[in-house]
């Protein structure tokens, strides 16, 4: 993934391909990364200059991410919490939740079931 530097920080940004749909715009948090919004691929220069704007201003790396479609980031963010309490879980309860979701997550159905589902109360 490109990087483009800043003063003080920088903003990753991932080239888009033929199929993608929509860009998603991410700031860092302290649990990880925040998701800020999407919008229509057509905006993705108008992304990628919010982010460079916005980069002074982060404690961390700013992400512009393309991907093929809403649901596509919707996986890609549940299989992220599903490894992290698979791994970094603070029971043995917690890890084995993650390891059992991280098993369903080859089905989209699996993932609508889950769509929405209170992450916090894992942690």
């Amino acid at each position: 993934m490109p990087m483009i530097c800043t003063g003080r920080n920088h903003v990753i940004v991932r080239l888009p391909f033929a199929t993608d749909t929509v860009v998603a715009t991410y700031f860092p948090s302290p649990r990880g990364r925040y998701l800020l919004g999407t919008q229509p691929i057509a905006k993705m220069d108008a992304a990628l200059r919010f982010a460079l704007s916005m980069a002074e201003f982060m404690d961390g790396p700013i992400t512009v991410h393309p991907a093929e479609s809403a649901e596509a980031l919707d996986y890609l963010h549940l299989a992220a919490d599903a490894h992290q309490f698979a791994f970094a879980g603070k029971t043995p309860e917690v890890r084995a939740a993650g390891r059992e979701l991280l098993l369903t997550l080859d089905k989209w159905e699996n993932i609508r079931k889950r769509k929405g589902m209170p992450w916090e109360r894992l942690q």
